[in-house]
């Protein structure tokens, strides 16, 4: 496995696609991160050249982030794993590509679909085997570096100087990027809830932040950032806060709270 422009990628990242990658493909494997963003707006492409080459474009990741989940810096994580695991699940499933490949894949939507699902299947199911071993999804704990790193600088530097004396939204998301830093979390309380309200869409509860402090309190979860006023901001890393999300599930159910259909494909998992 070779790599080229690995700086502008999160620190660890190619250690973890090392890791998890099959063997019989890692001989043929290149990564190599571009300094542009993509022609059609993606993140990542595989294709073969005498070896797989992955592509990966930094700045096409970052400026069509998909994932809401946590805190800015767990959310470019997810958006580069995803990537680079979607297109390694590509490689996995080659024996399913047809004669005509390049042409039904851009002519047949059924088709593409098709190969897409196999791929993002294979993505879900090594996702599913990291967070076995690592509750932070393989994300090493500290600065992330690369591009994303420079984009939280930029973005850190662009809400002080365009501060109005009103603490609104982009304030409070700078605030939780730099509590979870320092706490090594990966979502807060807020993300938490958020993420559990709209997985089984329920109605804004009063208390359910009184419930989740005391599940993780009963859980042994105590990563807290203490602010200079003396408050405590409970944070999570992404294992902690499924095992919070399933014990409060079953918290308001056993308590007759939660009666609306679990939504899918949003949440937690």
């Amino acid at each position: 496995m070779e790599w080229f422009g690995e700086k502008m990628l999160p620190r660890g990242l190619l250690e973890l696609i090392y890791q998890v990658t099959p063997d019989w493909i890692l001989p043929d494997l290149k990564v190599v991160a571009l300094p542009r963003k993509s022609e059609r707006g993606i993140g990542g492409r595989i294709y073969w050249h005498e070896c797989w080459f992955m592509r990966l474009y930094p700045t096409t990741i970052l400026a069509y982030t998909k994932h809401d989940l946590g805190v800015r810096s767990f959310n470019y994580w997810m958006d580069f794993l995803h990537i680079a695991l979607h297109e390694i699940g590509h490689i996995t499933h080659t024996r399913y590509w047809n004669a005509g490949y390049d042409y039904s894949y851009e002519n047949d939507d059924n088709y593409k679909r098709y190969i897409e699902s196999l791929a993002n299947a294979w993505r879900d199911k090594t996702i599913a085997k990291i967070m076995i071993r690592d509750s932070r999804l393989g994300q090493p704990k500290g600065w992330i570096g690369g591009l994303p790193g420079i984009y939280l600088i930029r973005r850190g530097k662009w809400g002080r100087e365009n501060d109005d004396g009103t603490f609104g939204k982009s304030d409070l998301t700078r605030m939780n990027d730099i509590r979870a830093y320092r706490c090594k979390g990966q979502l807060s309380l807020t993300n938490l809830i958020e993420q559990f309200q709209r997985k089984y869409s329920c109605s804004k509860l009063r208390n359910l932040r009184t419930l989740v402090k005391k599940i993780a309190l009963e859980l042994g979860i105590a990563r807290r950032h203490i602010d200079k006023a003396g408050r405590k901001h409970l944070f999570f890393t992404y294992g902690e806060s499924i095992q919070v999300g399933e014990a409060l599930l079953k918290a308001m159910k056993g308590n007759g709270l939660l009666h609306h259909k679990e939504r899918e494909n949003v949440g937690l998992s």
